[in-house]
């Protein structure tokens, strides 16, 4: 017991220590702590992610597909029209996907045999969709990859029902460099009503 201190002062010291350091150990952590200019981080609105500046280094491309039905169907089902990617991710210099600075292009092979029986991709379709055509299709939220693109690609009357498909995405930057998926995706289209 210090001399000179009550035990009701020395309680509140005790209290008031006690708080410092889990107010310091807060901060330390990143934590914000509560007060009147603190508030909830709120989404951009749809025309500030439309205002967002794009980034010309991009190092990589990431496509993501929704694994169990990432298919555009005709308004009857009876076919397979196009193919969504569900997240489309251009990798920047601080490895956090961006908006790019060139143009996309989505590309759809088809799997076909050849005289020996081996495979070969032949090409079918091809979007391009420079920084304006681009904007619609910005996501709205930021994921933990970061900022993304929605792309539905419709490849109109082609009847790929029942056939092999191969989509590559390429990246075509702003400085003429081309970035595109490490690796194609290979998909199956399904028959209609399937």
């Amino acid at each position: 017991m210090s001399i000179g201190c009550t035990p009701r002062a020395q309680t509140q010291t005790r209290s008031a220590l006690l708080l410092i350091g889990c107010l310091a150990a807060a901060a330390l952590a990143g934590c914000e702590t509560p007060g009147p200019t603190s508030q909830p981080k709120r989404a951009p609105t749809p025309m500030q992610v439309a205002q967002m500046q794009t980034e010309p280094d991009i190092a990589a491309v990431v496509a993501i597909y929704n694994s169990t039905d990432p298919w555009i169907w005709t308004e009857d089902r009876s076919r397979v029209r196009g193919i969504v990617v569900g997240g489309l991710y251009l990798i920047g210099p601080d490895d956090k996907a961006v908006f790019g600075d060139g143009v996309i292009h989505p590309k759809l092979y088809l799997i076909e045999k050849d005289a020996e029986g081996r495979q070969k991709a032949v090409s079918a379709k091809e979007w391009s969709f420079d920084v304006d055509e681009a904007l619609l299709l910005r996501s709205k939220k930021e994921t933990t990859f970061g900022w993304g693109y929605l792309l539905p690609l419709d490849w109109g009357d082609l009847d790929l029902s029942g056939r092999e498909i191969r989509m590559l995405i390429v990246f075509e930057r702003s400085d003429g460099l081309v970035v595109k998926t490490k690796s194609p995706k290979h998909f199956r289209v399904p028959v209609g009503g399937v």
